[in-house]
């Protein structure tokens, strides 16, 4: 922003943009999603974990209903959304960079949670082994895991001192509880 200048009445200030902070209440909706598809995971993990039992009928029904979600949810997210209204990430190379790895990591998300919920729904009809689909839940739910903390990570990098004291303790504490 270039100096003020003086007239005999007044002091004219160039127009300076408006600075746009990121309350928690914007974030609620990511952190929100985020903890689903957590919850998702360890169901999943736990699946990967009982192998070589299959998971009963009901259970891998809901299971195949959430990866559904998952897999719809596309390439593009919330993180994308508020880059997109942020203007300080133009020249920051590492926000760049970790914004440009959450598309491509949540459509690998997207691509796993749809060859999972078939062979789900295929069930021990599908002739595949145990140690083949604990590697296929396991790559799903790893994924997903590292695709959620890259998200955050994103954001705090991107936003910096556009996150409000709230918002900035939400995105820490959901990335401290996924951590511990």
């Amino acid at each position: 922003m270039s100096e003020p200048r003086w007239s005999d009445d007044a002091v004219v200030v160039p127009f300076a943009r408006r600075w746009w902070m990121i309350d928690e209440i914007e974030l609620v909706p990511l952190v929100a999603e985020q903890a689903q598809l957590a919850i998702l995971c360890d169901a999943l993990e736990a699946c990967a974990d009982a192998l070589p039992a299959a998971p009963e009928e009901a259970v891998a029904a809901r299971l195949c209903a959430r990866l559904d979600q998952v897999a719809a949810r596309g390439e593009t997210g919330a993180v994308e959304a508020l880059a997109a209204r942020l203007d300080t990430i133009c020249g920051d190379p590492l926000a760049l960079a970790m914004l440009d790895r959450c598309g491509p990591c949540r459509m690998a998300d997207a691509v796993h949670a749809q060859d999972l919920a078939a062979m789900l729904r295929a069930g021990t009809n599908a002739g595949i082994s145990p140690d083949a689909l604990a590697y296929m839940l396991r790559c799903f739910f790893t994924g997903c895991r590292r695709t959620m903390d890259l998200e955050l990570l994103a954001l705090l990098a991107l936003a910096r001192n556009r996150l409000t004291a709230e918002a900035r303790m939400l995105l820490s504490g959901a990335l401290a509880r996924r951590a511990a």
